[in-house]
This record gives C-alpha cells, sequence and structure tokens, in this order.
C-alpha cells in the first residue's frame, strides 16, 4: 500500500491505496534499532489499522490516524525482527 521513512524529528505521513474486492486488513509496520544492544537486523513493531480509517471507493483518506508518540525502547509481545539490506529496494515488500 505504502511505505516511507521519518523526518529527522522523527514524524512521518503515509497515504495509500490498494483495488481490492475483498475487504484489506492493513497493518503499519515500523523498522527501528533503538535499544537493541548491538543485536542484528531491524526490529518490526506491526499495528493493525483500525477499521475506521480505511476509506473504501476513494483513494482520498475520510479520516486521518494520528497514532501520537511511540517509545521504540519498549519491547512488544508481537515484535520481530528482519534482515534487510537495502530497505528502498525491498520498499514494496511492506
Amino acid at each position: 500500500l505504502a511505505s516511507g521513512f521519518t523526518t529527522s524529528n522523527g514524524s512521518f505521513l503515509l497515504k495509500g491505496h490498494e483495488w481490492e474486492i475483498s475487504n484489506i486488513d492493513p497493518v503499519l509496520k515500523i523498522f527501528h534499532k533503538c535499544n537493541d544492544k548491538g543485536i542484528p537486523c531491524e526490529r518490526i513493531w506491526p499495528i493493525a489499522l483500525p477499521a475506521k480509517y480505511i476509506t473504501f471507493g476513494s483513494e482520498q483518506p475520510s479520516k486521518i490516524m494520528d497514532i501520537g508518540i511511540l517509545n521504540l525502547e519498549v519491547v512488544l509481545f508481537r515484535e520481530s525482527r528482519e534482515c534487510v539490506v537495502n530497505r528502498q529496494q525491498h520498499s514494496t515488500d511492506y
């Protein structure tokens, strides 16, 4: 659907669209290396997007989700790791 990077202050804006016959279950995946103590690869935080932020039949969103401020030091229960050599080269995989 979409991929991007944070600005120097950590903010980001993503807007994606997909034409599907069935419902979609979009997930925001945050890749980071915060507080990883030298462990190889990037930490991945998967965040399911609530249905109220999914707009049907239009590329323009009807509602914008403010994810707020996240402390990336925390270890999430469903967190995983992934090794990617060049994120931009693989950006369509996320």
